[in-house]
């Protein structure tokens, strides 16, 4: 419940989707895992984020309302080919995202 509360506000915010949780380890006898311990988690969800759409050039924006990018990021046609354009643009959208929360990240990581 934490973590949809905890993406909604973000996004109603118009930030990027990325929220830490903490959860409760259980025992799992199949996989020999020992609970009783907690471990956190970073949620990326890739979503709209007009922050970064608002940095790109005016063209680009213009591509993703009505043009070759419309729908991006969630919405486009994939199958088995997507432009070299809209796959950098998702690489683009990731790397702003990760910057944002670069403190979040290095907090997690660094244990």
């Amino acid at each position: 419940f934490s973590l949809a509360c905890g993406l909604q506000k973000l996004k109603k915010a118009g930030k990027p989707l990325v929220f830490k949780t903490s959860h409760e380890v259980q025992d799992n006898d199949y996989w020999g895992i020992k609970g009783g311990w907690d471990v956190e988690v970073v949620w990326f969800y890739t979503d709209k984020l007009p922050e970064f759409e608002a940095l790109l050039p005016k063209e680009t924006q213009e591509d993703i309302e009505s043009g070759e990018l419309k729908g991006f990021p969630t919405d486009m046609s994939a199958g088995l080919f997507m432009r070299p354009r809209a796959v950098k643009l998702m690489a683009a959208q990731a790397e702003y995202v990760v910057l944002q929360n670069a403190d979040m990240y290095r907090e997690l990581l660094a244990r």
